[in-house]
């Protein structure tokens, strides 16, 4: 609970200047390659970590789907994930977004024996640095897919319900469009 509340204080850091739009000079590009680490304490489990890196197609302001890659570790025990991934932006405020995102991915390594894939559930913000790139805030809920009830322990904290909170660099590439 004590991540939860923090996570939202950061995210409301960051918010509560951008309520007033202006008129935005940030576009994003048509393509964005985004470079990420959530990570999550446990008292009883080892902290998990997860690099993700992920491209993503702009079809309009608000949508974007592409593919997501990542790697977690939770001490001795690592997994690697790939699958598609979808993004929706709500409309731009003075210094970034707000946005959804969601991701299945689908495992191989240690979390193969603990279940066939991952979904992960977020919600962030954009803060925009520069033309057409951001730092990314995200609060991430996963869950396994098709998990397996009788699952070894080690990998089964890599993999259980959790919230992890994340950061991350996104970098548009390609055209940039104004954003409206």
């Amino acid at each position: 609970m004590k991540k939860l509340l923090a996570a939202l204080f950061v995210l409301c850091l960051f918010a509560v200047p951008t309520f007033a739009q202006e008129d935005p000079v940030w576009g994003h590009g048509t393509d964005a390659w985004i470079f990420g680490l959530n990570w999550e304490n446990r008292e009883d489990q080892p902290t998990v970590f997860q690099t993700t890196g992920q491209w993503l197609h702009y079809t309009s302001d608000a949508n974007a789907f592409g593919v997501s890659l990542s790697y977690l570790a939770a001490g001795d025990v690592d997994a690697g994930g790939v699958g598609p991934a979808w993004e929706f932006n709500f409309p731009a405020l003075q210094r970034g977004h707000f946005f959804v995102l969601t991701r299945a991915e689908f495992l191989t390594g240690d979390a193969a024996d603990v279940a066939t894939a991952v979904g992960i559930l977020g919600v962030g913000y954009k803060l925009r640095v520069g033309n057409s790139s951001a730092v990314r805030l995200t609060l991430d809920y996963s869950d396994t897919i098709d998990g397996e009830p009788d699952a070894p322990t080690a990998g089964a904290a890599l993999m259980e319900q959790s919230y992890t909170f994340g950061v991350a660099f996104e970098l548009g590439v390609n055209k940039n469009t104004p954003v409206r």
